[in-house]
């Protein structure tokens, strides 16, 4: 069970949610991410828990429920969306698993005026 769902929402103001199960709609072997298409995505969205956090691929600002802020400064061009999940076991000898993890980390990267990569990343535990 996913402790937070995805909320893609594209620039036309469409939007694809991640199902409960997160198997993509085009292909049953991958998760609903792959359904997302990049090339429209204007926001990003994770809900869970009774709490909102987002990423605009606009103007690289985040949001913590109705808070917004940005974590850079200057110009930037080419925001494109980090996305991924990390899960940690904790395991015991001779008794299996004790514990499981779920982080979720979210942000983007994009090319500042030098042409160097610039990523921010947000995490939620």
């Amino acid at each position: 069970m996913l402790a937070y769902r995805f909320t893609a929402v594209y620039s036309d103001g469409s939007e694809y949610q991640q199902n409960a199960a997160d198997v993509s709609a085009t292909d049953p072997q991958r998760s609903c991410y792959y359904d997302v298409d990049q090339s429209r995505l204007s926001f990003f969205f994770l809900e869970g828990g009774g709490r909102r956090y987002g990423v605009s691929l606009e103007d690289g600002s985040f949001w913590v429920d109705d808070a917004r802020f940005r974590m850079h400064d200057g110009d930037l061009s080419g925001f494109r969306l980090v996305f991924f999940r990390r899960h940690k076991h904790s395991l015991m000898i001779g008794s299996g698993e004790r514990g499981h993890e779920t982080v979720y980390r979210f942000g983007w990267q994009a090319t500042d005026a030098d042409g160097s990569n610039v990523q921010r990343i947000m995490e939620i535990a």
